[in-house]
């Protein structure tokens, strides 16, 4: 079991490593494919360059993609064989454990300061609202006495 342990433990890190690689790889072939798709609707690349293009993004991105599962897969591996949590409920806010629940009062607690942050919200909205229709009546008696002017 620690020889299994140790051997994820070293494959999830040289992974790590080849994501990286082949995160920066398929960022640079989606950048290479919008560049080549504007040149391509310009005109100034056939379609067999830019298809070209678009299949090296795609494997690049499925690479990627393919790694980083396996990845995920190794870790959650891991969390089973030691009975640590590493992805699952100290990372993310995923909870698994049914057991962990809320009193009334925290509940009570949290509504509260919910309901606060609303109510200061409506109330700067309404001070928005008024100031915008103060301009508003600003602007309309200072075009009324320039039409005025006019005349």
């Amino acid at each position: 079991m620690k020889l299994q342990i140790a051997t994820l433990y070293v494959k999830i890190t040289n992974d790590l490593v080849t994501l990286k690689t082949l995160g920066e790889a398929a960022a640079a072939y989606q950048g290479a494919g919008a560049l080549n798709r504007e040149d391509f609707e310009n005109g100034n690349m056939n379609i067999e360059d830019f298809a070209y293009t678009k299949l090296h993004e795609s494997s690049q991105v499925a690479s990627y993609q393919g790694l980083q599962t396996s990845i995920t897969t190794d870790i959650l591996t891991l969390e089973i064989l030691t009975h640590t949590p590493i992805i699952t409920n100290s990372t993310t806010e995923i909870t698994l454990d049914k057991s962990i629940q809320k009193s009334d009062k925290e509940i009570a607690k949290e509504n509260k300061a919910v309901e606060k942050r609303i109510k200061k919200a409506v109330e700067e909205d309404e001070k928005k609202t008024k100031a915008l229709e103060k301009a508003e009546k600003k602007a309309e008696k200072a075009a009324a006495k320039a039409a005025k002017k006019q005349k």
